[in-house]
Formats: structure tokens, sequence, C-alpha cells
């Protein structure tokens, strides 16, 4: 069972400098009034801002989206110590190696077959014949809410540069007819961010749209960080892994 590590994210204190005026830097931008690099968080998944406070126990300055600044669990796998697996192990790695030396004697016995020879001629011709001819279909999915995983009636849908659209309904569906491999739907709403999708061969597309939200940017607390400990028998466990 892995150790897990239990942290909590959070801004007292917010920052009222505005971020695009900060000169940029590798991981986010310099306030110059605070003299601190601030770290930009909002670009980064769950996974990338694990690891960032996985390796960084120092004090950070940075911008985060309302929702980032929450509960974090990191898992970390402890140390494996070697014992009758690993004799295991060594049977297996002599097993496959007289297996792949029995298959080489095999090979080198074994003639050559003879390869046919076909022209390519018309299959060439067919395949560059329907590659060039752009690929149509119908499109249907749902947008709901990322937060509360709820439908999303009443967005809209245009292909981008046309005037092209849909409107999903009560339900947060839509379909749309003879969209081409390539274009782009944007997808729309009151309040929400807009999103951009590149149909490549999808006949159904599903979208989660989350709701504008203000930045939080300052000093990151960093708190509730406790470690699990292990039971007696995970230990005795771990002795034999």
């Amino acid at each position: 069972m892995n150790m897990k590590q239990h942290f909590n994210l959070s801004i007292t204190s917010p920052c009222s400098e505005d971020f695009e005026n900060f000169q940029a830097t590798e991981t986010g931008g310099f306030c110059s009034s605070c003299q601190k690099n601030v770290v930009d968080f909002t670009q980064m998944n769950e996974e990338e801002i694990l690891q960032y406070f996985k390796n960084n126990t120092g004090k950070t300055c940075g911008k985060f989206k309302p929702r980032q600044l929450k509960t974090y669990t990191l898992s970390s796998t402890p140390p494996r110590r070697y014992g009758l697996q690993w004799i295991g192990t060594g049977f297996i790695g002599l097993s496959l190696l007289f297996a792949n030396n029995d298959s080489m004697a095999q090979s080198q016995s074994s003639p050559p077959m003879p390869v046919e020879t076909h022209s390519n001629e018309n299959t060439n011709k067919s395949n560059s014949e329907e590659y060039s001819q752009p690929t149509s279909h119908t499109i249907t999915g749902q947008v709901i809410n990322e937060e509360d995983r709820e439908p999303l009636p009443g967005v809209s849908i245009i292909v981008k540069g046309t005037t092209k659209g849909a409107i999903t309904d009560i339900n947060g569906r839509f379909k749309m007819s003879d969209i081409e491999d390539g274009l782009v739907l944007q997808f729309s709403y009151i309040g929400y961010s807009t999103i951009e999708h590149e149909v490549s061969g999808q006949s159904t597309i599903d979208i989660s749209m989350e709701k504008d939200q203000v930045e939080l940017m300052g000093d990151v607390v960093v708190e509730g960080v406790y470690t699990s400990k292990p039971s007696f028998w995970q230990r005795i466990k771990r002795a034999f892994q």
C-alpha cells in the first residue's frame, strides 16, 4: 500500500497587482513591486501542481484559478526490498534467454520465403483519390457544466469562420451534419469560457465547460501535510515485495 501525503493550498491575502504587467519568466512573471517571481499555475493540471509542491518546499507566490485551491493527495511508492521475489525474477530472466536463443536458431535454419511483388500503381492511385476527398459526417454530443456535471442547454456551437452552427437542447445535446475533418467548433455560453474543438474523425463530441472565474494571486499557504503510517502487517508485507 502506498504512503499518502495530503496538503491543502490556499491564498489568505490575495495580491492586487496586475499579472499582465509582470515581466515574463520561465514559470510565470516577475513582480517589480514585491520583487518576487509569481508562478502561473492556471495552465497546469493537477498532476503538474502536485509535482511542483513535491519538489519545491520553500515559499511560493502563485496565480491560481479558485478551483485549484483545494486539498491534494500525493501518493509515493516506498522503495522496494528485494527478497524471495529476486529469485523468481532470475528464473524468469533465464527462461526468456533460452527461449530467445531457440527462436533465433530456428529463424537461422529456416530458408527465407520468396516474396511476390505486385504493382502498387492501382493501390496508390486509389489511396491518393481517397485522401484527396474531404471526409464529412454527422456529429452528435453533449455539453455539461464541469463543476456539477449537469447538462447545459442553450450553448451556441459555431463552425469557426462560418455562420453554420447549432444550439444545445434542454439536455445539453446537439447534432450537426456535414462537418468535415479539420474544422474547428466553437462552444460559447454566457458566463463560461469559450472552448474550441478541432474535428478529427469523431462522430461523438462531449464537452465540459467551466465558469469564468477571477484568478487569485498571492503567497501560497501549504498546510495540513501529513504522512499515513503503515501498520505492522503492511510493513511485514513490504519486506517481501
